[in-house]
Protein backbone atom coordinates (compact mmCIF):
# COMPACT_ATOMS: atom_id res chain seq x y z
CA UNK A 1 0.00 0.00 0.00
CA UNK A 2 2.85 2.29 0.61
CA UNK A 3 4.36 1.62 -3.04
CA UNK A 4 0.66 2.61 -4.25
CA UNK A 5 1.00 5.76 -2.06
CA UNK A 6 4.27 6.81 -3.30
CA UNK A 7 3.21 6.47 -6.98
CA UNK A 8 0.03 8.59 -6.29
CA UNK A 9 2.15 11.42 -4.72
CA UNK A 10 4.91 11.15 -7.54
CA UNK A 11 2.11 11.53 -10.06
CA UNK A 12 0.51 14.37 -8.40
CA UNK A 13 3.99 16.07 -9.12
CA UNK A 14 4.05 15.20 -12.55
CA UNK A 15 3.11 18.71 -14.44
CA UNK A 16 0.53 17.84 -17.32
CA UNK A 17 0.65 19.54 -20.45
CA UNK A 18 -0.83 23.39 -21.14
CA UNK A 19 -3.78 23.43 -21.84
CA UNK A 20 -5.54 26.24 -24.55
CA UNK A 21 -7.26 27.52 -21.82
CA UNK A 22 -4.22 27.88 -19.86
CA UNK A 23 -1.88 28.76 -22.58
CA UNK A 24 -4.56 32.06 -22.95
CA UNK A 25 -4.54 32.80 -19.15
CA UNK A 26 -0.71 34.02 -19.81
CA UNK A 27 -1.26 36.28 -22.49
CA UNK A 28 -0.36 39.26 -21.38
CA UNK A 29 -2.34 42.52 -20.25
CA UNK A 30 -0.66 44.73 -22.51
CA UNK A 31 2.12 43.88 -24.70
CA UNK A 32 3.58 46.74 -26.93
CA UNK A 33 1.10 49.02 -26.50
CA UNK A 34 -1.87 46.75 -27.62
CA UNK A 35 -4.28 46.14 -24.94
CA UNK A 36 -5.87 42.78 -24.60
CA UNK A 37 -9.91 42.55 -25.11
CA UNK A 38 -12.29 39.71 -25.70
CA UNK A 39 -11.28 36.50 -25.75
CA UNK A 40 -13.58 33.45 -27.60
CA UNK A 41 -15.61 31.04 -28.35
CA UNK A 42 -15.65 29.44 -24.93
CA UNK A 43 -14.01 26.20 -25.32
CA UNK A 44 -13.90 26.67 -28.92
CA UNK A 45 -10.73 25.98 -31.01
CA UNK A 46 -8.83 28.08 -32.15
CA UNK A 47 -8.59 30.09 -28.98
CA UNK A 48 -9.18 33.69 -30.42
CA UNK A 49 -7.89 36.38 -28.20
CA UNK A 50 -8.48 40.37 -29.80
CA UNK A 51 -6.12 42.88 -28.59
CA UNK A 52 -5.71 46.81 -29.61
CA UNK A 53 -3.96 49.63 -29.54
CA UNK A 54 -5.44 52.14 -27.27
CA UNK A 55 -6.61 54.76 -30.03
CA UNK A 56 -7.36 51.01 -32.28
CA UNK A 57 -4.88 52.44 -35.04
CA UNK A 58 -3.41 48.85 -35.06
CA UNK A 59 -5.29 45.58 -34.00
CA UNK A 60 -4.38 42.03 -33.48
CA UNK A 61 -5.81 38.88 -32.54
CA UNK A 62 -3.53 35.48 -31.07
CA UNK A 63 -5.26 32.26 -31.94
CA UNK A 64 -4.22 29.53 -30.82
CA UNK A 65 -4.85 25.75 -31.76
CA UNK A 66 -5.04 22.44 -30.27
CA UNK A 67 -2.25 20.65 -32.85
CA UNK A 68 -2.75 16.85 -33.68
CA UNK A 69 0.35 15.37 -33.41
CA UNK A 70 1.58 18.34 -31.53
CA UNK A 71 3.80 20.53 -33.04
CA UNK A 72 7.04 21.02 -31.73
CA UNK A 73 8.30 24.40 -31.06
CA UNK A 74 11.62 23.67 -33.61
CA UNK A 75 10.16 22.06 -36.68
CA UNK A 76 10.72 24.65 -39.03
CA UNK A 77 9.06 22.43 -42.06
CA UNK A 78 6.00 22.31 -39.97
CA UNK A 79 5.99 25.72 -39.25
CA UNK A 80 6.70 26.96 -42.16
CA UNK A 81 3.62 24.43 -43.95
CA UNK A 82 1.44 26.31 -40.89
CA UNK A 83 2.55 29.88 -41.97
CA UNK A 84 1.76 29.26 -45.65
CA UNK A 85 -1.41 28.03 -44.35
CA UNK A 86 -2.46 30.55 -42.47
CA UNK A 87 -1.31 33.41 -45.04
CA UNK A 88 -3.45 30.98 -47.47
CA UNK A 89 -6.55 31.56 -45.34
CA UNK A 90 -5.94 35.26 -45.49
CA UNK A 91 -5.43 36.07 -48.50
CA UNK A 92 -8.60 34.02 -49.53
CA UNK A 93 -10.82 36.08 -47.54
CA UNK A 94 -9.72 39.06 -49.27
CA UNK A 95 -11.90 38.81 -53.16
CA UNK A 96 -14.87 38.12 -50.66
CA UNK A 97 -14.80 41.98 -49.73
CA UNK A 98 -15.24 44.08 -52.41
CA UNK A 99 -12.18 46.42 -51.96
CA UNK A 100 -9.87 44.55 -50.14
CA UNK A 101 -6.58 43.39 -51.83
CA UNK A 102 -3.19 42.50 -49.79
CA UNK A 103 -0.55 40.24 -51.33
CA UNK A 104 2.49 38.65 -49.54
CA UNK A 105 5.97 41.01 -49.89
CA UNK A 106 8.12 39.02 -47.60
CA UNK A 107 8.90 36.84 -44.82
CA UNK A 108 10.98 36.57 -42.23
CA UNK A 109 11.86 35.30 -38.55
CA UNK A 110 11.66 36.24 -35.14
CA UNK A 111 12.69 34.48 -31.88
CA UNK A 112 9.93 31.25 -31.81
CA UNK A 113 8.07 32.63 -35.04
CA UNK A 114 8.10 32.14 -38.78
CA UNK A 115 5.87 35.48 -39.87
CA UNK A 116 4.70 37.19 -43.81
CA UNK A 117 4.42 40.72 -44.28
CA UNK A 118 1.57 41.20 -46.43
CA UNK A 119 0.88 44.46 -48.19
CA UNK A 120 -2.20 46.33 -49.55
CA UNK A 121 -5.37 48.30 -49.55
CA UNK A 122 -8.63 48.40 -47.68
CA UNK A 123 -10.79 50.62 -50.03
CA UNK A 124 -7.83 53.53 -50.74
CA UNK A 125 -6.10 53.00 -47.39
CA UNK A 126 -2.87 51.31 -47.48
CA UNK A 127 -2.42 48.57 -44.97
CA UNK A 128 0.02 46.31 -43.42
CA UNK A 129 -0.83 42.87 -41.83
CA UNK A 130 1.36 41.08 -40.24
CA UNK A 131 1.23 37.03 -40.11
CA UNK A 132 3.13 35.09 -37.37
CA UNK A 133 2.75 31.54 -36.36
CA UNK A 134 4.89 29.98 -33.40
CA UNK A 135 4.31 26.28 -31.53
CA UNK A 136 4.07 26.13 -27.25
CA UNK A 137 2.97 23.32 -25.57
CA UNK A 138 2.38 21.33 -28.81
CA UNK A 139 -0.31 24.07 -29.93
CA UNK A 140 -0.20 26.57 -32.96
CA UNK A 141 -0.02 30.24 -32.21
CA UNK A 142 -0.91 32.51 -35.06
CA UNK A 143 -0.32 35.97 -34.51
CA UNK A 144 -1.64 38.52 -36.92
CA UNK A 145 -1.39 42.07 -36.69
CA UNK A 146 -3.24 44.38 -38.68
CA UNK A 147 -2.27 48.56 -38.85
CA UNK A 148 -2.57 51.44 -41.53
CA UNK A 149 0.89 51.04 -43.88
CA UNK A 150 2.75 54.09 -42.95
CA UNK A 151 5.97 55.68 -41.87
CA UNK A 152 6.37 55.45 -38.71
CA UNK A 153 3.86 52.92 -38.19
CA UNK A 154 1.11 53.56 -35.97
CA UNK A 155 2.26 50.35 -33.74
CA UNK A 156 5.18 47.73 -33.15
CA UNK A 157 3.99 44.08 -34.67
CA UNK A 158 6.90 42.80 -34.21
CA UNK A 159 7.53 43.84 -30.98
CA UNK A 160 4.01 42.68 -29.84
CA UNK A 161 4.68 39.22 -31.42
CA UNK A 162 7.64 38.22 -29.78
CA UNK A 163 5.96 39.58 -26.29
CA UNK A 164 2.65 37.27 -27.40
CA UNK A 165 5.38 34.44 -28.17
CA UNK A 166 7.64 34.96 -24.94
CA UNK A 167 4.62 35.48 -22.42
CA UNK A 168 3.29 31.67 -23.74
CA UNK A 169 6.66 30.05 -23.73
CA UNK A 170 6.64 30.49 -19.45
CA UNK A 171 6.49 28.02 -17.38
Amino acid sequence: MRGAALLLALLAGCAAPAGTPDLAARLPAEAAGFLRGETGPPGGTPLRVEYATANRAAVATVAIAERTPPLRERDGAALDAALGGAVGSVLATMPERSGRQLAERERYELPGLRCSLLRGTFGRAPVARHVCVGATAGRLVTIEVTMADRTPPPAEAEAFARAVIASLGRR
